[in-house]
């Protein structure tokens, strides 16, 4: 249920900003907003609490985001708070960042590899992405697990390719 409230509250603010021509300003707040959260675990139990009183999380909002943000943001944190939504402010952050992605053409993946990978072989990865997606941008999340051993996995839009040796291990062993 939270989701697909979230969602609607997401898909409201990025209309809202598309509007009034702040959505690049907007955007930049929730990365903000999302960074916080994500850092800041106190200040989400704080937005998730019943027991935390609503004028109390208006002001920690106003004494976090004040000039910091953009108007449009900060009054839709201060709605949120007066309609009793603040508790599901952090997925709304999430949905508003995948919703400005899709707007945008922006393609979120996950590049594994067992060492740090070379800027030569991230940029065909990209280029090769966007080619099979018809996506605008590539955003492109790096992980190193010395577990593959070698090799590469790429994961994207549900999808999975996966050419690391201990794939390959795995599949010869089944194989025996």
């Amino acid at each position: 249920m939270n989701s697909k409230l979230a969602s609607r509250y997401a898909k409201s603010l990025l209309q809202l900003a598309e509007e009034q021509k702040k959505l690049e300003a907007v955007n930049g707040d929730i990365s903000l907003f999302n960074s916080i959260v994500e850092s800041n675990r106190d200040f989400e139990l704080l937005l998730k609490s019943p027991i935390v009183n609503a004028d109390k999380k208006s002001a920690v909002i106003d004494k976090v985001f004040t000039k910091k943000v953009d108007d449009l943001t900060l009054a839709f944190f201060k709605i949120a708070i007066k309609k009793k939504r603040e508790n599901i402010l952090p997925e709304i952050g999430l949905a508003f960042k995948e919703l400005y992605k899709e707007s945008n053409g922006i393609l979120s993946a996950t590049l594994t590899t067992a060492d740090k990978a070379e800027e030569g072989f991230e940029k065909k990865i990209k280029e090769a992405l966007l080619s099979a997606t018809g996506k605008k941008e590539v955003e492109l999340n790096k992980e190193v697990d010395k577990d593959i051993i070698g090799g590469f996995v790429l994961e994207y839009e549900g999808n999975l390719y996966d050419t690391s040796i201990a794939s390959k291990l795995r599949e010869i062993e089944q194989q025996f």
